[in-house]
């Protein structure tokens, strides 16, 4: 109560755009690997740092994985996230908005969900619908395509089955900002050898704003 009354005659700051790419979100990496005056090296693993060398290194792992290569304790848990992606030829989504989370107390699987088609809609044909249904946990394909499909059921009431699906999981995706979080981060960081830096979603924010905003705030202290 006293956080709504405080921010009385406040000017409200704006929000950080929702955004995308006509082919994707890696157009992002693809572009500014194209700018790199760089050797680019892909889908290489590194085992030990002594393998890389370099004056100063700057690491966007996450922390489980660079704490693995550097033998030290990893100082956060992730989560699992799986989205199956559906898609309608028709306009089947009667309700305004960008979607909606679960609480926990609902006691289910599925997260939540983003309504793409009116997030982006240049995305897709106007008369064409594209929702996205995010599940905690990594079933089968089946399993997650049932379920997901059941959700849109439940919630939206849309009995239309859809056009078309994708279904992916990503492994230890999120990081988990729980108590102490900045605490053992700041700790983990300083275990650090003295040329490497590291970035990415577990440090200031999970999403593509918060990571680039880290970036370009780590760099300019590296260069400082």
């Amino acid at each position: 109560k006293g956080i709504f009354f405080s921010r009385k005659g406040k000017k409200e700051k704006s929000s950080a755009p929702i955004y995308t790419f006509k082919e994707g979100m890696d157009t992002l990496p693809q572009k500014i690997a194209e700018k790199l005056e760089a050797q680019i090296f892909l889908n290489h693993e590194v085992k030990s740092l002594s393998s890389l060398k370099a004056d100063l290194i700057i690491s966007a792992l996450p922390t489980h994985a660079l704490a693995q290569i550097l033998n030290l304790e990893a100082p956060q848990e992730f989560a699992t996230l799986s989205t199956v992606s559906f898609g309608w030829n028709e306009s089947v989504l009667k309700k305004k908005g960008y979607g909606f989370l679960i609480p926990s107390k609902e006691k289910t699987d599925v997260l939540g969900m983003t309504w793409d088609s009116k997030i982006h809609p240049t995305q897709n044909l106007p008369h064409q619908t594209r929702i996205c249904v995010m599940i905690a946990n990594p079933y089968s394909p089946q399993i997650l395509y049932d379920q997901a499909l059941k959700s849109i059921q439940t919630y939206l009431g849309i009995k239309q089955m859809p056009s078309a699906h994708a279904i992916h999981t990503s492994y230890q995706a999120i990081p988990q900002y729980t108590l102490q979080n900045e605490k053992r981060l700041q700790e983990f960081t300083r275990q650090l050898p003295s040329h490497l830096y590291a970035t990415g979603n577990c440090y200031e924010g999970v999403g593509i704003n918060d990571c680039i905003t880290h970036a370009k705030s780590l760099v300019s202290r590296i260069v400082d």
